[in-house]
């Protein structure tokens, strides 16, 4: 179903399907309990065209990390059009060959045209002068990863989790500390069951931290018997060191 009606019907019939069960049983649950779990089961993508992105074929990531990458190429490209736009009429640093082919010569400024027999040419890249100082243009867009979204069971669900603390406290703990490890991953402690784990105040309610632009902005804390409550600095936990 996930494969050929999407990812809402398929959320959909598994919503009405777990709360036929249930009722059978004359339990009746809130929607939004069922949800959470239908949304992290669904929550994965597996890699079927890496593209120029860092992912390998057949990875399993999440959905938040996957269009993660493809924004971060996106302004990649973005940012390698405009750089091209403005070095027009720069003159090139050295000779365009490809293959014994000289596509143009050094001193000669970068045109559409010579942008054009450069990528015919297979050429990913050209260095031109602005102000003296040597620049590379690329001439090639990233191209974005392909992934298909994939339905997994609820124990291996939760070992998808970003961070590595969460998923080794559920099951299989000496498989995901080896993997964190060998990874050299750091758990930035942003969920519940983490904060729970080391002590960390919770990110709910007035200690709740928004991230905006990679800088974490405490949320105003209301005062207790007129005593500001004092703000606790990030607290991020290495994965342990693998074992000689």
């Amino acid at each position: 179903m996930l494969d050929t009606a999407g990812v809402q019907k398929a959320r959909q019939y598994l919503l009405v399907e777990i709360h036929k069960v249930y009722k059978q049983q004359g339990v009746d649950i809130n929607d939004k309990h069922l949800e959470v779990i239908i949304r992290q089961i669904l929550n994965n993508v597996r890699i079927v065209d890496r593209g120029d992105s860092r992912f390998l074929l057949g990875d399993l990531v999440s959905l938040e990390e996957f269009r993660k990458e493809v924004e971060e190429l996106g302004a990649w490209n973005i940012e390698s059009d405009r750089t091209r736009r403005e070095s027009l009429g720069l003159p090139l640093a050295e000779d365009v060959v490809s293959e014994g082919y000289l596509v143009a010569s050094a001193g000669d400024p970068l045109t559409e045209d010579v942008i054009a027999a450069s990528r015919r040419s297979q050429i990913g890249a050209v260095h031109v002068l602005r102000d003296e100082e040597r620049i590379e243009i690329a001439l090639e867009e990233k191209e974005m990863p392909d992934g298909e979204r994939e339905l997994l069971r609820i124990s291996k669900a939760a070992l998808q989790t970003k961070g590595w603390l969460s998923a080794a406290s559920f099951q299989r703990t000496t498989k995901v500390l080896s993997d964190a490890a060998l990874r050299g991953e750091t758990d930035e402690l942003e969920g519940l069951k983490p904060s729970i784990i080391v002590g960390k105040r919770i990110p709910s309610g007035t200690g709740f931290a928004l991230r905006v632009d990679d800088e974490t902005v405490e949320a105003d804390e209301p005062e207790i018997d007129g005593v500001a409550k004092a703000s606790e600095d990030a607290v991020t936990v290495e994965a342990p060191a693998e074992a000689g």
